[in-house]
């Protein structure tokens, strides 16, 4: 996928293959998520006692820590999962805002490109931001507008997302029968990690 290959090709290049520094690249965007997760109940956790949000912490880093998945730990190339996880917890958090900015948005498209092109759910992100976007702060008929554009865009990802991308690429000639940019951009796209 195509996220993870720009990460982990210069990555790995640049380290000699050290499979070490992709398991440390997890482990950041783990200890990334981690901090996302708690920064999004941390309003919940100062209504409840010191030691109940403490214990409520200690339970999120335990399952998201867990050596269940010691698979996803220890194998560098299974970044792609935390990055798209990471990815939809920004997202997230930056669509939970009482008001959203220009830059927001900029945010959550940024964070639905990645979690997009990082795993196989990715644009799973895009239908489920419309939920918060629906119920979210402001007036309702720009609430509406809002979750309209995103389910369009939604639409539009999910089904170039789900195109044949990974066909056959040696059967494009572009010179056989002129220039042609769709034809060109659909190629590119295949070339660069199309699922």
């Amino acid at each position: 996928i195509l996220v993870p290959r720009l990460i982990l090709v210069p990555l790995a290049q640049g380290t000699g293959w050290n499979t070490r520094a992709e398991v440390l690249v997890s482990v950041v965007l783990g200890l990334g998520l981690l901090a996302l997760w708690l920064r999004s109940v941390r309003p919940l956790l100062r209504e409840v006692p010191r030691s109940l949000a403490i214990g409520v912490a200690f339970l999120i880093s335990l399952a998201l820590f867990s050596l269940n998945q010691f698979e996803n730990w220890l194998w560098g190339i299974m970044m792609h999962a935390f990055l798209a996880m990471f990815a939809v917890a920004l997202g997230f958090h930056l669509l939970a805002r009482d008001r959203l900015r220009p830059w927001h948005w900029l945010g959550v498209a940024f964070a639905g490109l990645v979690a997009t092109f990082s795993h196989a759910a990715g644009p799973v992100f895009w239908w489920a931001a419309a939920l918060p976007v629906a119920l979210g702060a402001g007036e309702r008929r720009s609430r509406w507008l809002r979750t309209l554009a995103l389910l369009c865009v939604a639409a539009v990802v999910s089904w170039l997302y789900f195109q044949n991308w990974a066909g056959d690429p040696v059967q494009f000639e572009p010179t056989s029968r002129g220039f042609h940019p769709a034809a060109v951009l659909y190629f590119a796209a295949t070339l660069l990690g199309a699922p």
